[in-house]
């Protein structure tokens, strides 16, 4: 089953002020692992590195974080899941994390802004599609939005995430 290992001292001191732009993932911190019969949900959260005096090329468009489905290491991941379901808050059109930039020290800019991102597993959905014991593979990375386009920020590294379904599958 999806399991998320969450720290809420971690999230208390990273998260300041109003966590509305993370839709649910910015909830009570109940939410962040909701178990249901019908599904299986979780949150996790990206932010950049403090990067000194580095800033975004304002010219390439706003900073962004975003999230796909990826082939995964051995390039046989799932690009299409049908029961998994990603949501990363805020959507890309209303991230807004350039004002950061450029990273002093904490005391001029304090922590980096964070995105979150929510993975739920819809459990009706995974017993009639998947295989048991079924990868699905995430890669984050940040980029460059503007006119509806993306580009990866150059030397950039993605952050990349397995889901794994270890559940009942149709007929078993």
């Amino acid at each position: 089953y999806l399991s998320f290992i969450f720290r809420k001292q971690w999230y208390q001191r990273r998260v300041r002020g109003s966590t509305t732009s993370l839709g649910e993932c910015g909830g009570k911190l109940e939410a962040f692992a909701v178990n249901s019969d019908d599904m299986k949900k979780g949150c996790f959260f990206l932010g950049l590195n403090r990067i000194y005096n580095w800033a975004p090329d304002a010219d390439k468009g706003k900073l962004v974080f975003d999230c796909s489905f990826d082939a995964g290491p051995a390039g046989s991941g799932n690009l299409d899941p049908a029961a998994v379901e990603m949501t990363v808050q805020p959507s890309i059109e209303d991230q807004s994390l350039d004002s950061f930039y450029p990273w002093k020290s904490l005391n001029a800019n304090g922590l980096q802004p964070l995105v979150a991102v929510e993975i739920s597993i819809v459990l009706n959905e995974a017993t009639k599609t998947v295989k048991k014991d079924t990868e699905t593979h995430v890669k984050c990375l940040p980029y460059y939005y503007s006119n509806g386009e993306k580009t990866q920020v150059e030397d950039s590294s993605a952050a990349k995430f397995q889901v794994i379904y270890q559940g009942k599958v149709e007929g078993e």
